[in-house]
């Protein structure tokens, strides 16, 4: 997808979504919005899939060419179908033009991440992923989340940038699994789900 920072311009008025830039993620199909507030909490992604009552995911939904989007931080990363989103300026203006509807509360007071780990293993790999995976994935509007275990297989999900993207189901997703190897568990095995 073609990414132009001035696809679409912000709108200052009142307590709506001032878009600040739009970057590109090593995968073709996301963008990273960046906005004039923090969405959620220091270290919290919040994925579509996991709060389908937010109002900016339910906005974002409408959009048949979208399949996926993730909040964390101060950031949107929306994913989009190549095979629909032709347009790169036009999809990205459509999204620009429903997050200027949204006001600041209304995200902000909906979803939160309710994944609870319980697993001493899973709390021990979530403590790796928080150290030296996440940062980096972040930062390319992405993320990985632990779904649960499976014997010696670890569910992981990808959200945002991250699903879809080929490095991620290559380098990304062998790194992943090399260090929760030598950090905890070398008989562990990554399973994306």
């Amino acid at each position: 997808m073609d990414v132009k920072q001035d696809s679409f311009t912000s709108n200052d008025g009142g307590q709506t979504m001032k878009i600040l830039d739009v970057l590109p993620t090593p995968n073709p199909n996301a963008v990273k919005i960046v906005v004039g507030a923090s969405l959620t909490p220091p270290g919290e992604v919040l994925a579509a899939s996991d709060n389908p009552d937010n109002p900016l995911f339910l906005a974002l939904s409408e959009r048949d060419s979208i399949v996926d989007v993730m909040l964390q931080g101060s950031s949107i990363t929306v994913v989009f179908d190549p095979d629909i989103a032709q347009d790169g300026r036009e999809e990205l203006h459509w999204v620009g033009n429903q997050l200027r509807m949204l006001e600041e509360s209304d995200i902000l007071s909906h979803g939160k991440d309710q994944t609870v780990l319980e697993d001493p293993t899973l709390l021990l790999i979530q403590e790796v992923l928080e150290v030296e995976i996440l940062p980096y994935l972040e930062s390319h509007g992405g993320s990985v989340r632990i779904i649960g275990r499976d014997g010696n297989e670890i569910l992981l999900r990808y959200l945002g940038a991250c699903g879809g993207c080929p490095a991620s189901l290559g380098g990304t997703l062998n790194a992943i699994e090399g260090l929760i190897q030598e950090e905890i568990d070398p008989d562990l095995r990554i399973r994306l789900v």
